[in-house]
């Protein structure tokens, strides 16, 4: 069975695949403009198509819907690079188990933006080994980042991606029970100014 995917998928035998070349490019961009329309472009404007989108089958075929909309090319490539950042994102996304959504989700609404796990854990009711193999998913993608201080590992999540989830949640139940856990905590930091102890650390006594 081939597959192919975006990220590492467990148990396989990963092969790399290149990009097309420059003439399977312009080659492509031609056929489908001819099945989508009965507008012409210049070899020239082709070559153009095939090198703006880097040879990316999909970035020439949404070039092309959009010329075919009736957009002109430059306004076509500025559309495409918005359509496959959006569209990359969105179905990474919706292959992520509910726990790697949720440390999405608390990465992105917690008052700190960098976490470790065990502050993850505690704050989302989550197990050590969860929050893990959450971690590990989304390590395997570019949506989070890893670093090391002197308090150990911690996460956070890519610059892009913030923006992304800003205009577009995981999941809207999983980010409203990430909010309302947030609030929660918040909350019982207000109740108890007087308290040293962080209320997002895993430490935290609730009296």
């Amino acid at each position: 069975v081939l597959v192919t995917s975006r990220v590492s998928v467990n148990g396989a035998v990963l092969l790399t695949v290149g990009k097309l070349l420059t003439e399977g490019a312009v080659l492509l961009a031609q056929k489908y403009l001819e099945n989508r329309t009965t507008e012409l472009l210049s070899k020239e404007d082709l070559h153009k198509i095939a090198k703006a989108c880097d040879n990316n089958p999909l970035a020439i075929r949404l070039v092309i819907d959009c010329f075919a909309a009736g957009l002109p090319l430059s306004e076509a490539f500025s559309q495409t690079t918005e359509s496959i950042v959006s569209y990359s994102y969105k179905s990474l996304v919706d292959r992520l188990e509910p726990s790697s959504k949720m440390v999405m989700e608390y990465l992105y609404v917690s008052p700190d933006r960098s976490l470790g796990r065990a502050e993850i854990a505690n704050s989302l009711g989550l197990s050590p080994d969860q929050v893990a193999e959450a971690l590990r998913r989304l390590l395997n993608t570019s949506l989070i980042t890893r670093q090391e201080d002197d308090e150990g590992e911690k996460y956070t999540l890519s610059s892009s991606v913030h923006e992304l989830l800003r205009l577009s949640p995981t999941d809207p139940a999983i980010r409203y029970r990430v909010q309302t856990a947030v609030r929660s905590i918040k909350g019982k930091a207000r109740r108890a100014p007087e308290r040293r102890s962080n209320p997002f650390s895993p430490d935290y006594v609730d009296l």
